[in-house]
């Protein structure tokens, strides 16, 4: 059994999104694991989650250690394996390495990051796909543009992301929701504010839907402010709730919406689903992809979206569908996911 440090540098930065929710689940699933002694941390300073586990923190905070990794890999314990939880993290020298891939979003839609974002991305990446011994990526069509990058397929593995079942808290729900003045039927969208998440469409999509249908009612839009001049006007904006509060809300939605224009995963696809709910999706978001209770739509294209919405609308709501949405996203655990990286570390 191979001993493996982890990074979980993106824990301490300003506003985590889903690159930090991997690096949290996985970090927790695998020190639930019988071998979890043969697991190390590796963070930042600034990193504020109470983790389990033998955690290394390093005296830097987030933004500084990253950068430090750019030119090597420091603060790192003796280890077989040295897993990157993104191309943000180390690249070791004196063990195998491994990175976790979460998209190419750069390269295909360069004007959602800034300019210096793609620089950074790229540098990154292309460091990786020269040295790191292991490369995994959550599904297989971003296997399939490592490929066509030119990295061998035996250094490239699938490692779907799994979800946490949320406790819901309904009551804390209803009262926020109570706040803003939303009563009754919402469409819920999960997700950072930023100009990829595509909430300027959604918007304007949602309102040409629920002129149809008013059953959809209200889209309440849930998340951190990212980067970029986003309106969310039209919508009525939470912000970042908490992980009980995030769980009612989806059990109270009558429908969930997420439609990015890009998406290297896509987990609020399996919460929303997780909690039963009938879910409209972009069809580029990969989580969405062969889900028969996912209503698919063109990002790029408004009246596609409003038609995805009221087609998660009709689908039944009964308690046995609900059963059936739950069921279908049961096996994309935590467990599973860490059970993954352990049997790619271990073999190959």
């Amino acid at each position: 059994m191979v001993r493996v440090a982890v990074s979980l540098e993106q824990l301490g930065l300003h506003t985590p999104g889903g690159i930090a929710t991997y690096e949290r689940e996985l970090w927790r699933a695998l020190c639930e694991r019988d071998d979890a002694t043969n697991f190390v941390a590796v963070t930042a300073r600034s990193t504020p989650d109470l983790l389990p586990g033998d955690i290394r923190r390093s005296p830097l905070p987030s933004s500084l250690l990253i950068r430090a990794w750019g030119h090597r890999a420091v603060g790192l314990p003796s280890s077989d394996v040295v897993h990157a939880g993104s191309i943000a993290g180390p690249l070791a020298t004196s063990a195998r390495s491994s990175v976790m891939l979460h998209d190419l979003l750069w390269r295909r839609l360069p004007s959602t990051f800034t300019p210096r974002g793609v620089t950074f991305h790229e540098e990154r990446w292309q460091r990786f796909r020269r040295s790191a011994s292991l490369i995994m990526v959550t599904n297989e069509l971003l296997r399939d543009e490592v490929l066509a990058d030119g990295v061998s397929a035996d250094r490239v593995y699938v490692a779907p992301l799994g979800h946490r079942a949320l406790s819901p808290d309904v009551p804390a729900a209803l009262a926020l929701l109570e706040t803003h003045g939303v009563v009754g039927n919402f469409t819920l969208t999960v997700g950072s504010i930023e100009p990829r998440k595509n909430h300027a469409r959604l918007i304007a999509a949602h309102a040409a839907a629920r002129a149809r249908d008013g059953e959809l009612g209200p889209l309440v839009i849930v998340g951190p402010r990212g980067w970029g001049d986003v309106d969310l006007s039209g919508g009525t904006w939470l912000g970042s709730v908490d992980a009980g509060t995030l769980g009612g809300l989806y059990e109270l939605a009558r429908v969930v919406a997420y439609v990015p224009l890009a998406e290297g995963w896509g987990l609020p696809v399996i919460e929303a689903l997780s909690a039963g709910r009938p879910v409209a999706a972009s069809q580029s978001t990969p989580s969405a992809i062969g889900r028969a209770d996912v209503a698919l739509s063109d990002p790029l294209d408004g009246e596609s979206i409003a038609a995805a919405l009221l087609a998660a609308l009709r689908r039944d709501d009964s308690s046995s569908a609900q059963e059936v949405r739950r069921d279908s996203v049961r096996a994309l655990s935590w467990a599973a996911c860490a059970g993954r990286h352990v049997e790619v570390w271990n073999c190959a």
